[in-house]
């Protein structure tokens, strides 16, 4: 029994040391930075092609390309977890007494002991300071000749709730570590029943089908120079700065243009072609006289000198899932707007074209058990500064010995504002007292 007692203290001076998680959260924040440098989670053909194969069996083998999901980061964050949990442990044990047990007997030496106490010369206005406590909204208790006045008690607990909602956030990323993280890549018009999985680095099948009905990319308006020709005389009348979606005007004209569309493959654009306010008609620079659409006679030709490569503003994928061939969900996936499914977030990563010009969107899929439970510890979290910076445990202390009153107190906060308070119960004593 003494041994097991023994063994019980060390682990939990060990467990409880200070030198520990300050060596943790260095380790933690080390693996960290290193993580962060080095990219989590991709294919195995994104470490091949940079590093070579060689490279990659070795960095795979030393866990070191999915380290938030390796046992050696959940080790550290376990320790670092239950490291907190044993130093909160003895603070729990001195909160709960002070809670229900609270100290509220005092002799006049103890009093006399506080930072704060005076020593009032009366023989009797013990009721009257019982009576200004209970007007600044303290709770008393009464016991013989002692006045115990008390508020905020729940100000200590803050530290406490705070702790554990560190606790949460950990316990959340442990749990979410044992999730699941992969890829899949759908054509437009096809779909997947397949997934690359980050952890085990194999395909694995997936419970549903998910299909990609239409695949978009949205640019940024792109910039372009739009040269204009005399269709007659063949004279150039300029070569004009436009962007998508703004008009442009052609000197010693009236003429108004607005690039429309663009083609970026083919180096052509669709003009939107104004006299003055009235629209004429549309103008496409890769075809023949502008087009069926074009404004007749109108006398001049357009054709795109130079465009600036578009900027890419948005992916989006529509997409449908179906499961024992019943349609399951459906929605669009954009880069900041994922699909859930059954437990599972879809996020829209990526995009790609093969040889054959046909397009593909690229999806992360995401179980993370432990999300709900790091939002309760964030909550929790808020709970807890809320009790630190709002709620100030105040206590004061009466007694009565050899026809003297003893008075002092303490706040876990806010001295200041707990001196002001203090000082105004023992003015409105002395204004009622007249001193022995």
């Amino acid at each position: 029994m003494k041994f097991i007692t023994r063994i019980w203290g060390a682990g939990r001076r060990f467990f409880s040391s200070l030198r520990l998680a300050v060596f943790l959260l260095i380790i933690l924040a080390a693996v960290s930075v290193f993580g962060t440098f080095l990219p989590q989670g991709q294919e195995p053909s994104f470490y091949i092609g940079k590093y070579g194969v060689l490279d990659y069996k070795y960095l795979k083998l030393l866990g070191v390309i999915d380290l938030y999901h390796s046992w050696g980061f959940r080790a550290i964050t376990a320790m670092l977890a239950l490291n907190l949990l044993v130093c909160s442990m003895g603070r729990f044990k001195r909160l709960m007494q002070r809670t229900l047990r609270p100290n509220a007997e005092k002799t006049g030496s103890d009093i006399k002991n506080l930072r704060i106490h005076n020593e009032l010369p009366a023989t009797s206005g013990a009721e009257i300071l019982e009576r200004s406590l209970k007007d600044r909204k303290y709770s008393v208790i009464k016991r013989g000749s002692c006045i115990y006045g008390f508020k905020g008690k729940l100000g200590p607990w803050g530290d406490m709730v705070t702790h554990a909602s560190i606790l949460l956030v950990l316990l959340g990323g442990l749990i979410g570590s044992m999730g699941m993280v992969g890829t899949v890549n759908v054509y437009e018009g096809d779909y997947a029943d397949r997934f690359y999985d980050w952890s085990t680095g194999k395909e694995k099948p997936l419970d549903f089908r998910i299909y990609v009905d239409k695949f978009t990319l949205e640019h940024y308006p792109v910039e372009m120079k739009v040269n204009v020709r005399d269709s007659n005389t063949g004279a150039m009348l300029g070569t004009f700065n436009a962007m998508e979606g703004k008009l442009f005007s052609i000197p010693g004209t009236k003429l108004k243009a607005k690039p429309k569309s663009v083609d970026m493959e083919r180096r052509e654009a669709v003009l939107d072609i104004y006299d003055g306010e009235s629209f004429l008609g549309s103008y496409n620079t890769g075809a023949p006289d502008g087009g069926l659409a074009a404004p007749p006679s109108l006398g001049y030709i357009f054709t795109v000198g130079s465009l600036k490569e578009p900027v890419l503003k948005n992916i989006a994928s529509s997409v449908r899932i179906v499961k024992d061939g019943r349609e399951a969900g459906r929605a669009v996936i954009e880069i900041n707007n994922p699909m859930e499914y059954n437990g599972m977030t879809i996020y829209q990563t990526s995009y790609a074209r093969d040889a054959l010009g046909r397009y593909y969107s690229g999806f992360q899929l995401v179980e993370d058990p432990g999300v709900p439970v790091v939002w309760a510890g964030f909550i929790l979290l808020m709970a807890g500064l809320f009790l630190s910076f709002f709620f100030y445990h105040r206590q004061i202390w009466i007694t009565v010995e050899n026809g003297r009153i003893f008075i002092g107190g303490t706040s876990n906060k806010d001295m200041q504002g707990f001196m002001r308070e203090y000082g105004g119960i023992i003015k409105s004593f002395m204004q009622e007292v007249e001193p022995v």
